[in-house]
Protein backbone atom coordinates (compact mmCIF):
# COMPACT_ATOMS: atom_id res chain seq x y z
CA UNK A 1 0.00 0.00 0.00
CA UNK A 2 2.89 2.28 0.54
CA UNK A 3 4.51 1.58 -2.61
CA UNK A 4 1.02 2.50 -4.40
CA UNK A 5 0.94 5.86 -2.74
CA UNK A 6 4.50 7.12 -2.76
CA UNK A 7 3.72 6.45 -6.49
CA UNK A 8 0.65 8.44 -6.93
CA UNK A 9 2.35 11.00 -5.34
CA UNK A 10 5.10 11.11 -7.39
CA UNK A 11 3.11 10.71 -10.72
CA UNK A 12 0.95 13.78 -8.97
CA UNK A 13 4.70 15.78 -8.92
CA UNK A 14 5.59 14.65 -12.48
CA UNK A 15 1.86 15.80 -13.41
CA UNK A 16 2.52 19.35 -11.83
CA UNK A 17 6.15 19.57 -13.60
CA UNK A 18 4.93 19.02 -16.40
CA UNK A 19 2.15 21.30 -16.28
CA UNK A 20 4.66 23.88 -15.29
CA UNK A 21 7.03 23.38 -17.65
CA UNK A 22 4.07 23.68 -20.30
CA UNK A 23 3.14 27.30 -18.49
CA UNK A 24 6.80 28.18 -18.62
CA UNK A 25 7.22 27.20 -21.95
CA UNK A 26 4.33 29.57 -23.26
CA UNK A 27 5.34 32.86 -21.34
CA UNK A 28 9.11 32.12 -22.68
CA UNK A 29 7.71 32.13 -26.40
CA UNK A 30 5.80 35.83 -25.65
CA UNK A 31 9.50 36.91 -24.16
CA UNK A 32 11.45 35.55 -26.96
CA UNK A 33 8.84 36.91 -30.02
CA UNK A 34 8.99 39.92 -28.24
CA UNK A 35 12.91 39.93 -28.75
CA UNK A 36 12.42 39.15 -32.22
CA UNK A 37 10.30 42.28 -32.60
CA UNK A 38 12.69 44.44 -30.81
CA UNK A 39 15.71 42.96 -32.73
CA UNK A 40 13.93 43.96 -36.16
CA UNK A 41 12.62 47.55 -35.28
CA UNK A 42 15.50 50.10 -35.67
CA UNK A 43 13.63 52.43 -33.41
CA UNK A 44 13.92 50.44 -30.81
CA UNK A 45 17.16 51.34 -28.12
CA UNK A 46 19.54 48.93 -27.92
CA UNK A 47 19.36 48.56 -24.23
CA UNK A 48 15.60 47.10 -24.50
CA UNK A 49 16.84 44.35 -26.85
CA UNK A 50 19.68 43.43 -24.53
CA UNK A 51 17.48 43.86 -21.45
CA UNK A 52 15.15 41.40 -23.81
CA UNK A 53 18.30 38.79 -24.67
CA UNK A 54 18.97 38.76 -21.06
CA UNK A 55 15.74 37.80 -19.76
CA UNK A 56 15.11 34.83 -22.60
CA UNK A 57 18.75 33.39 -21.51
CA UNK A 58 17.65 33.25 -17.94
CA UNK A 59 14.32 32.01 -18.56
CA UNK A 60 16.03 29.00 -20.68
CA UNK A 61 18.72 28.29 -18.23
CA UNK A 62 15.73 27.82 -15.64
CA UNK A 63 13.74 26.03 -18.34
CA UNK A 64 16.76 23.70 -18.48
CA UNK A 65 17.06 22.98 -14.76
CA UNK A 66 13.30 22.36 -14.74
CA UNK A 67 13.64 19.94 -17.76
CA UNK A 68 16.56 17.99 -15.82
CA UNK A 69 14.29 18.06 -12.16
CA UNK A 70 11.73 16.82 -14.56
CA UNK A 71 13.12 13.77 -15.87
CA UNK A 72 14.61 12.51 -12.92
CA UNK A 73 11.01 12.34 -11.76
CA UNK A 74 10.08 11.01 -14.29
CA UNK A 75 13.17 8.12 -14.58
CA UNK A 76 12.13 7.43 -10.50
CA UNK A 77 8.16 7.06 -11.95
CA UNK A 78 9.24 4.79 -14.80
CA UNK A 79 6.75 6.56 -17.27
CA UNK A 80 5.06 9.74 -18.34
CA UNK A 81 1.89 10.35 -17.02
CA UNK A 82 -1.13 11.81 -19.33
CA UNK A 83 -1.50 15.23 -18.63
CA UNK A 84 -4.35 17.19 -19.53
CA UNK A 85 -3.90 20.39 -21.66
Amino acid sequence: MKVLIEKRALEEAAIAAIQSQRRQMAADEVVYEELLRAQNDPSMPASISAQLRDEYSARQTKLAEQQAILAETLDALGYVPIVPV
